[in-house]
């Protein structure tokens, strides 16, 4: 018996016919905030670093919205403590709020702060 070919990521949930994930980034004041929606786990968190990645030069704090986010994994999570970590090596405040108690506990323990 041959085994199928993988299948490709499909670039909409199944489930509900949206993207994944959707990041939309809005400028206010004094800050850049960065509004996540769906899922971030090991298919997306590539995603969010392309999309974030030009973030890393402009000047503004950062605010990420975790209320809409369904769904996050290890990897989802490294990539936000990425993201908070090299705005704040840049000397930028970088916030992460809206997180649900799971996406709060799973952050913790990939940031080491149980």
């Amino acid at each position: 018996m041959t085994p199928l070919p993988p299948t490709p990521p499909a670039p909409f949930c199944l489930r509900c016919g949206e993207p994944p994930l959707s990041v939309e980034i809005m400028e206010e004041r004094e800050q850049l905030r960065v509004n996540l929606r769906g899922e971030l786990d090991i298919a997306t968190a590539p995603q969010l670093r392309a999309v974030t990645r030009s973030l890393e030069c402009r000047g503004p704090d950062l605010l990420v919205d975790l209320s809409a986010l369904m769904f996050l994994d290890v990897r989802g999570a490294r990539a936000l403590t990425d993201l908070v970590a090299k705005a704040r090596a840049a000397g930028r405040t970088a916030v992460l709020s809206g997180a649900s108690p799971r996406a709060t506990f799973i952050l913790r323990h990939v940031s080491g702060r149980s």
